[in-house]
């Protein structure tokens, strides 16, 4: 009896092609009790392993190279007990060939006979769609060395203080392109970068058809490990279960068996998942957690309490399924790869779903009125607007952030107005201001129609246009007659600048006083924005007209890379490069003549629409230091 044997296997995956497996069924020892399944384990444990209990037997394949230039095939890389396997080189330079553009690409045949095109594994990847069809080519790593393109994928800050660049940075990860030079030699190492920033963003779904077009053996088995939890926690339990049922048949590792007791109950058959746990217990796998959760999901009686620093993903998907609410303990067992998977789990306790909601809107991964919905959905009673404000001003976080917002919305009262204000001014100092200034502008916005508001902002001229600013910070939005101040207007103006969406105007710079803007705002305006008048600078640099300003300068290293990565069209370059620079330095922090370069750094490298929100974002930052700075009074 050459070969592991799947004990576990009690029922058949519906869908599933099981016929190298019922080949084989002769060979399989008949397993009718924990005694006899642990006497089949110490029977093959020292036979030299086999084909026989392959759920899935690949057949034969021929290997040749193509080493054309062409855009690469667009064919999935996975396989799975019901697909028909694509096994794809792992693109080391014994088995794939690379071409003068790094190109790794190979035609493999698993049925004999018929030969179809595949690629290496450095050629995964999105196709693009929307608006990265036009910007992004499959062209954007030209010229680029692959230890180069792994240093720039090598980043601490893969989120960082601009949400347009950081997207950008995102989607030039996950996008399928002709490979960086020397792709071939480096190619598990360049993937693993490549996955590792997504996950860092938080990118479930991206990476989710990343992970699913790699090769299913070593080294991508975690990473097989983790699709499996993130599609059982997405309900596609189908998808989930067929990669079970491929990997329980070649593996004794306790996870795809624990996996198979979830699909077992999954599909309806409690006796099976029940046997397959009692039998992983008596292997030795020791797991209280997992064994009271799936006792939960059996018989439905309650899981009792485990240390909450033993809990795996594996258990979120149990107590996701067990209808067992998940803490914000349970929350911390996924890992940052799971952000944007974990919005859609379903009994998440109340402040775990206030704290998935930001950490999802943080990433850009949600849009800021399905967070207002979520946040208004979790069951919480509202603390007051004093203790919420104390609280986040103290140790500001995900959770005192939504609590404080909770209680914004629970009060119908004008005091809203200038806890709005005082919130605002609290997550601009944790660096959280530009993500929510959306969500404060519509607090804002409801409350100017309650009784007593407009009386309240005629007796507060700097409440009024510290609330003014926030509604200019959170979008193009008409701003109410009640907020519009002149500076509020000439912040409007400045931003409809630097977005290069109003003609050039100097009248903004002169009131606010904000000339060290101009560089970045004249970079950043639209063809054909000069409004034609001559300026007379000299007067207009008359004493007393100025005042000074210190910023933080970027590298000029850093500065002239940057630049001549855009000079030499590596679109790619020019983006990580550029959200590396942002991400060393605040944006109301940095020089705005440096600003100014990676603006036109971006715009040289055919990526305008990004370098506009850019600039919009950096004099948006310069607003919202402007707003902090204004002093208000809470009311009583």
């Amino acid at each position: 009896r050459g070969g592991p044997v799947d004990l576990l296997a009690t029922i058949t995956a519906s869908g599933t092609d099981n016929s190298s497996a019922n080949a084989n069924a002769a060979a399989a020892p008949v397993i009718g009790s924990i005694d006899e399944a642990i006497e089949a384990i110490s029977d093959d444990s020292g036979s030299d392993a086999d084909t026989t209990g392959d759920a899935v037997a690949p057949a034969s394949a021929t290997l040749t190279v193509n080493d054309s230039p062409s855009t690469p095939s667009t064919q999935a890389v996975s396989d799975s007990a019901s697909d028909t396997v694509s096994e794809t080189a792992s693109g080391t330079a014994s088995d794939t060939m690379a071409g003068d553009d790094g190109t790794a690409t190979a035609t493999v045949s698993l049925t004999r006979g018929t030969v179809v095109t595949s690629f290496g594994v450095a050629d995964i990847g999105l196709e693009p769609s929307g608006e990265d069809a036009a910007s992004l080519t499959t062209t954007i790593w030209r010229g680029t060395p692959v230890d180069r393109a792994i240093l720039l994928l090598d980043s601490d800050k893969v989120v960082g203080p601009s949400p347009a660049l950081s997207m950008l940075a995102q989607r030039i990860v996950a996008h399928r392109a002709v490979p960086p030079v020397g792709a071939a030699d480096n190619a598990d190492t360049l993937v693993t970068a490549r996955l590792d920033w997504l996950a860092s963003a938080g990118r479930s779904e991206a990476l989710e058809d990343l992970v699913d077009q790699l090769p299913n053996d070593a080294p991508w088995l975690e990473w097989k490990q983790w699709l499996v939890e993130t599609q059982l926690m997405s309900r596609r339990d189908d998808e989930a279960c067929r990669n079970v049922m491929y990997q329980v048949s070649r593996t004794f590792d306790p996870f795809w068996h624990k996996a198979k007791v979830i699909c077992n109950a999954a599909r309806g058959d409690v006796a099976g998942a029940q046997f397959a746990a009692d039998i992983l217990k008596a292997m030795g796998v020791d797991d209280a957690a997992f064994s009271a959760l799936v006792t939960t999901l059996l018989s439905g009686t309650a899981p009792g309490d485990f240390d909450p620093a033993l809990l795996e993903p594996l258990h979120i998907v149990l107590m996701d399924a067990a209808h067992t609410a998940i803490d914000t303990d349970g929350l911390a067992a996924l890992s940052e790869g799971s952000v944007q998977t974990a919005v859609g789990l379903r009994y998440l306790d109340p402040e775990a779903r206030l704290v998935s909601t930001w950490r999802a809107l943080d990433r850009g991964l949600i849009t800021h009125e399905k967070a207002a919905k979520l946040w208004r959905s979790a069951k919480i009673t509202p603390d007051g607007l004093e203790l919420a404000l104390a609280r986040h001003r103290s140790q500001p976080s995900a959770l005192t952030r939504a609590l404080g917002w909770r209680a914004l919305d629970a009060d119908k009262s004008p005091r809203r107005l200038a806890f709005v204000a005082a919130m605002m001014d609290a997550d601009i100092a944790s660096g959280a201001g530009q993500m929510m200034a959306p969500l404060y502008a519509e607090l804002a916005r409801e409350a100017l129609e309650f009784e007593g508001a407009a009386e309240a902002l005629a007796a507060d001229e700097a409440l009024a246009g510290k609330l003014g600013m926030l509604v200019s910070i959170a979008g193009p939005a008409a701003l109410p007659d009640a907020l519009a101040t002149p500076d509020v207007r000439a912040w409007g103006g400045l931003l409809g600048l630097a977005a290069g969406t109003r003609t050039a105007d100097i009248a903004p710079f002169d009131t606010l006083q904000m000339w060290h803007l101009l560089p970045l705002v004249e970079q950043a305006a639209a063809p054909g924005a000069s409004d034609g008048v001559s300026r007379d600078w000299i007067a207009l640099a008359m004493p007393n007209r100025s005042s000074p300003a210190s910023y933080l300068s970027i590298s000029p290293l850093m500065l002239r890379a940057l630049e001549q990565a855009a000079g030499s069209g590596s679109v790619a370059e020019t983006v990580l490069l550029a959200h590396r620079i942002v991400g060393t330095v605040g944006l109301a922090e940095m020089h705005p003549s440096d600003a100014a370069r990676i603006v036109a750094a971006l715009s040289a490298a055919d990526q305008q629409d990004t370098a506009r929100a850019l600039a919009a974002e950096v004099a948006s930052a310069h607003l919202m230091a402007a707003m902090q700075s204004v002093e208000i009074t809470l009311p009583p």
